[in-house]
């Protein structure tokens, strides 16, 4: 495991921290073994990063059709159509207890937009096939939403639609953070 060091002013600095069992007169053999796997993994990540790039955000969502989910569930692709008819029934049934919308109409078409992309990476380069960046997901795929030039809010409703992870994670701050509980809702549907 390779820890990322930032200087004092939140600046990514060319350096890293890992933790090695055993006692060694000269280390520098441990340095450059460490070296060359951290090089060969960030040559993949820039490798993957350049080749979705290229290929954009949208252009993944039809290859989610031919991407199980579960048995009997159907495709990611499937998933994605019934997230984004669960995200449309939100939106439009949501009410304040004086019984007015919760969702206005710009804000749903956000959501409907970020339901449509957001499973999108699970197809990229960079996440497919269990690789070594899965722990991007949804971070990635709102990076490349950007890059495709998505707006802002599509952007963070995609990155933040895993939310919350878990116990003492934080909630999406977003109203297209409606698709968190949508996909959670749709997840124990299949």
């Amino acid at each position: 495991r390779y820890f990322a060091v930032e200087g004092t002013d939140g600046i990514l600095r060319p350096n890293f921290i890992t933790v090695a069992n055993g006692r060694w007169d000269d280390t520098s053999w441990v340095v450059a073994g460490n070296e060359r796997v951290l090089r060969a993994r960030l040559a993949d990540a820039r490798f993957y990063w350049d080749t979705d790039r290229k290929i954009g955000l949208v252009n993944k969502v039809d290859e989610l059709k031919s991407v199980g989910w579960l048995e009997g569930a159907g495709t990611l692709y499937d998933r994605v159509t019934r997230i984004e008819r669960l995200v449309g029934w939100l939106g439009q049934n949501l009410r304040s207890s004086a019984g007015d919308p919760v969702v206005d109409a710009p804000a749903l078409a956000t959501a409907a937009r970020v339901a449509h992309l957001a499973k999108a990476d699970l197809a990229t380069d960079m996440i497919r096939d269990g690789k070594e960046f899965t722990s991007l997901q949804g971070v990635i795929g709102g990076h490349y939403a950007r890059i495709g030039g998505e707006p802002e809010a599509v952007v963070t409703g995609i990155a933040e639609h895993y939310q919350p992870k878990g116990p003492g994670d934080s909630i999406p701050t977003t109203t297209p953070g409606l698709l968190s509980t949508s996909s959670s809702v749709a997840s124990r549907w299949g």
